[in-house]
Order: C-alpha cells, then sequence, then structure tokens
C-alpha cells in the first residue's frame, strides 16, 4: 500500500457524477493514491467507451486541473496559463461545478462513516481485492438512495462531515499531470474561454444599459 502525505493508506477511486443530482454514472477502484489521477482516469469506462456516456462530439466532461486535456474532458487550467485574468475567470465560473463534485464525494462520505477511513488489513491481493469491492458497494448505494429519496438527503449528510475533508477551493494547485494535452482538447478549451469570455462581456454592457 502507499502511505499517502496525508499520514494514511490511501487508494485512487475515480469517480464520475452528474452536475443535477450528484448520481454517480462511472467509478474505477484499484489504484492506490501513488497514481495520478490522469492515469488512473484513463481506465475508466468514460475513457474507454465514451459512446456509452457521450451522445454527440460536442458534449464533454467538466474536471479538475488533474486531468489531461482532451475533447472530452475539460479541467480548469493549470499555472502559469491559469495566472492568465481571462482563463482566471473561467476557471472561477468552472469552480462551481467542481465543487458539486466536492459535494458529491462529502455526501458519499457523511452517509457511510466507513469511508472515513476504511479499518481494513490488507495483507495480500484477495484484501485488496475486498476493499476495492467494499468502495464500490458504498458508491451503488448511493446511487440507490438518491433514486428512492433524491438529492435532499445529500445536503444533510455532507453536513456531517468536515468541510476540510473533502473540499478542494483551490483547484489550480493540484498536482501536475505527465500526460500529454491533445490538439483537439486545447482547441476546445480556448474556444470556451472565449465563449465564456464573451458572455461575460455581454452581460456586462447590458447590466449599463
Amino acid at each position: 500500500m502507499y502511505f499517502s502525505r496525508k499520514m494514511g493508506y490511501d487508494l485512487n477511486v475515480q469517480v464520475v457524477h452528474t452536475f443535477t443530482n450528484l448520481q454517480i454514472v462511472d467509478y474505477f477502484t484499484g489504484f492506490t493514491s501513488s497514481a495520478h489521477d490522469s492515469n488512473a482516469f484513463q481506465y475508466s469506462a468514460v475513457v474507454q467507451h465514451p459512446g456509452w456516456f457521450f451522445g454527440s462530439d460536442q458534449e464533454f466532461m467538466w474536471g479538475s486541473s488533474a486531468y489531461t486535456v482532451t475533447s472530452r474532458v475539460i479541467p480548469v487550467h493549470k499555472r502559469p496559463v491559469a495566472d492568465d485574468p481571462l482563463n482566471r475567470q473561467f476557471d472561477t465560473a468552472v469552480l462551481h461545478i467542481c465543487i458539486r463534485s466536492e459535494h458529491c464525494m462529502g455526501a458519499i462520505k457523511g452517509r457511510f462513516q466507513s469511508l472515513h477511513g476504511l479499518w481494513i488489513r490488507i495483507n495480500c491481493k484477495r484484501d485488496h481485492v475486498d476493499t476495492c469491492n467494499w468502495i464500490q458497494m458504498c458508491l451503488i448505494l448511493h446511487n440507490l438512495v438518491i433514486d428512492i429519496e433524491g438529492e435532499d438527503w445529500a445536503a444533510y449528510y455532507r453536513s456531517q462531515l468536515p468541510c476540510e475533508e473533502y473540499t478542494n477551493t483551490n483547484p489550480a494547485t493540484d498536482q501536475t499531470s505527465s500526460s500529454g494535452v491533445t490538439v483537439s482538447g486545447e482547441a476546445r478549451h480556448r474556444q470556451l474561454v472565449a465563449k465564456y469570455t464573451w458572455y461575460r462581456e455581454e452581460r456586462q454592457r447590458s447590466q449599463v444599459e
């Protein structure tokens, strides 16, 4: 196992969820936390089988700066480009969406207290698999609860977890991925920044008038 900077033995869990109701649409477990998020994400179904999740070439998902820019994944910018004023405005807007991701993880940990710290002795591969299965069952039950109770339950269980345990309010400080940025992904990134800048300027102009 990998002893992390948070002074614990951690696993890397990749979760993709909807923005509207925090329902999980994809997850991947197996790596320890020594694996970079961007590398672990490559093994998820949303990367391996994008047709299952995206209805057209125009659809994409948001992510933190830990992930590589592709035509399907649009993260906030990494430094030094994150310091550009236009990019900073764009990242601030996207941050509100990324916070929803933190809310999702907070709600899961708030309901399933075992995920605060899973006290399982791992001495072999079977133990590692059992631990991953435990986490996966919690994620599946999370979706079942949303189907039955709706999203309102999430606000309560999220409040049971100290916010510092799951909130990252400065995603630009995430570790840098070693993967290369795709050309099509970078082009879409610039296009979205330009569109948001235009929208922001038009909105300010209409308020003045």
